[in-house]
This record gives C-alpha cells, structure tokens and sequence, in this order.
C-alpha cells in the first residue's frame, strides 16, 4: 500500500501548489493511471511518491509505504529495492552496453539480485526485443527501444511499486498495446501497484483499475472510474486548456 496526504504539493522552488488536499491510498493489485494537462503536477506527485528532492509536500504531508504489516518511508522503500521508478531525465549510461545497463541497479545497491541472463532475454521478448541488443550501445537504440529497456530493467527486479511517467511515451500505437498488456500482467501476476503518467485517455480506460485526474484549473484530484467514457474524460480536459494541441 502506498499513502499520500498533504493539504498541498509544490515543485521545490515554487509557491504555488500544484496539487491541494491530497488523500489517496493505492491498494495492491491495481494499476492507476495519472492523466491532466501539461503542468497540472503529474510529475511533481509522481517524484512526491519517492520523496524526490524536487518536490515538497506541506508541513502536514507525508507519503507511507507499508508491506507485511511494516510502514516505510519513501527512502526506506527505495533502497529495499521495492519501488521501481522511471522519470524524466532517466537515461542509460551512454558508454555501457545494453546488458551492463541492465545489471548497473545490482551494482548500485547490494540489496538487489543480479538478474539472470534467462530472465533479462524472456523480459526482453515480453517487450517485443532480442537478445542482439543486450551488446548494443544506448546511441544505436531508437527512442523506442531505451523506452522499452527501461521498463524491462525496472520490472527484472521485481518491484512491488511502479511509478512511470510517460513509460509508453514514443511508441507505435502496437507497441505501445504490447507494452500495456505487459504491464498489466506484471501487476496481476505479482499483486503489485503500478501508477502510471499517461496522456493517452483511450489506453488508461482499457488498463486501468482506476484513474486519477489532475485538474490544473482547480489544483484537484479527481477519481474516475474506469466505466466513464473517453469523451466525457476529453470534454473535461479541453475545458482545461485554451489550445487544441492536446490532443
């Protein structure tokens, strides 16, 4: 279980909040997706999650991990290896391989098994990739392919917790189901919690358990469930916006 209370939210340096009187609880076996116009703070509560130097929460706020009875701190969750989190700016090292990238996370913190040579070529066909990319370099991949490299190293370790934002970000309209339908998987498979930034309303609808929309204008969150119609959801996000390039 992940919780998240604050009576406001703020990128590091700012004054406005972004996102005011949060209350959330996200259950295992669900697989959130966070949608809202661009510089409604999907990002700035995503980095929230892991106490990102970034972001801040008001004196009143806090965010509690919990597994088997035991509360942990965003910090305390990370370095048990429990949360798996791609962000912006997360890149690979450009002068390692494939395969190095892969295992940098294990070399990185002791608490994590080094994934075996089995396990990273099933994940990788999971995602639709081979083995010839594991002695390729970060400059020979497309945009796509250290999207989907990302996720498979993510998902190697096993976390209970995946926060992504914009995981399915540049990828093909059938990639981007394949990648979908995997990410689903994992959760069901693994009881996990996966809370995923998306702009893609229709690919939320399809795999999520619920949806968390952020309001810009009013600095909210809304729930929705996923029975609400894509152009109920659409309608609501051009009130949001004074241009059309959203979409």
């Amino acid at each position: 279980m992940i919780a998240i209370k604050a009576s406001e939210l703020y990128a590091k340096d700012s004054k406005l909040a972004l996102v005011k009187n949060i209350d959330l609880c996200f259950d295992f076996g669900n697989l959130i997706s966070l949608i809202g116009v661009s510089g409604s703070g999907k990002t700035t509560f995503l980095r929230a999650l892991i106490d990102d130097e970034k972001t801040r929460l008001s004196k009143d706020g806090f965010v509690k991990y919990k597994l088997n009875g035991k509360i942990l701190t965003p910090k305390m969750a990370c370095a048990t290896g429990m949360v798996g989190a791609l962000m912006p700016g997360a890149d690979m090292v450009p002068w390692q391989r494939v395969r190095d990238n892969i295992q940098l996370p294990s070399r990185l913190n002791p608490k994590l098994e080094i994934p075996q040579e089995n396990d990273i070529l099933t994940e990788l066909m999971e995602l639709d990739l081979n083995e010839k990319v594991l002695s390729m370099r970060p400059s020979e991949l497309s945009f796509g392919m250290r999207q989907r490299i990302a996720l498979a190293t993510a998902l190697l370790y096993k976390p209970l917790f995946l926060l992504l934002d914009e995981a399915l970000n540049g990828l093909d309209i059938a990639t981007s189901k394949l990648v979908s339908a995997r990410l689903k998987k994992y959760v069901n498979k693994n009881n996990a919690i996966c809370i995923l930034v998306t702009h893609d309303v229709r690919l939320a609808l399809s795999i999520s358990s619920y949806i968390l929309l952020l309001s810009k204008k009013d600095s909210v969150i809304k729930i929705i469930n996923i029975t609400t119609t894509e152009d109920t959801i659409m309608d609501y996000l051009k009130t949001e916006i004074e241009r059309q390039d959203y979409l």
